[in-house]
């Protein structure tokens, strides 16, 4: 296959490029004027401080939101070319026998409308000492409840660093190399497997280690 040109709904790598580019600054100049607490995370903002450039096709941009800013969300995605829709009670959201976890998914999720590009939220609660818990919905038994995972306050400045990186001019946090590293190693798509490569040299292993071995003992269920 040509890597200049990667065909997915008809689009291709330069234009998905293209269209990346500019909703980046749009998007997170919105949520940094209303003071919206968020990460832009996933491949592309660490893709993008590393090699100053993207290199793949990338079908959705990947956010994780206060979720007591989703209120917020929607007044300042109104009328501002987005589409927001709530995705938490998706009927692919279960629990995972197999794999002791709830099948993963955006629990939020907004269109661009000039292009029908996805952007998809992730949700974590901010807890009184600052610290961060992911929060995943699910159902399990026809029961509707919510996966947490617990970062002390340590671990969160590590997985998630309030300093502002910059790009082009415009501006956005985002988690650890370490992280985004910890998730795709577990991963087998080409695409993660060459996330991974442009990621691996840029990191701490063990600060890596250190995160998964939280990861594994911090997970609880709350049932809604």
């Amino acid at each position: 296959m040509n890597n200049d040109k990667i065909e997915v709904e008809n689009i291709d790598i330069k234009e998905n490029h293209k269209i990346i580019m500019e909703i980046l600054p749009n998007l997170c100049g919105i949520l940094n004027k209303h003071e919206i607490d968020y990460y832009l995370i996933g491949a592309i903002p660490a893709i993008l401080l590393i090699n100053g450039k993207l290199s793949r096709y990338h079908d959705d941009i990947d956010i994780l939101i206060n979720e007591n800013d989703i209120d917020k969300l929607k007044l300042v995605l109104s009328n501002k070319d987005y589409i927001l829709e709530d995705k938490t009670h998706d009927k692919n959201k279960i629990w995972q026998e197999q794999k002791n976890k709830p099948k993963g998914g955006h629990e939020w999720e907004a269109t661009y409308t000039k292009y029908k590009f996805k952007i998809g939220f992730f949700l974590f609660k901010r807890e009184i000492d600052n610290s961060i818990t992911t929060r995943t919905y699910f159902t399990k038994d026809n029961v509707f409840a919510v996966e947490e995972n617990y970062s002390t306050i340590e671990t969160t400045k590590l997985r998630y660093p309030e300093k502002f990186e910059t790009f082009n001019n415009f501006k956005f946090r985002t988690c650890c190399f370490e992280l985004l590293y910890n998730v795709k190693n577990f991963l087998t798509r080409p695409k993660d497997i060459c996330d991974k490569s442009i990621i691996e040299p840029h990191i701490n292993k063990n600060i890596a280690f250190e995160l998964e071995e939280e990861y594994k003992q911090k997970k609880r269920i709350v049932v809604v």
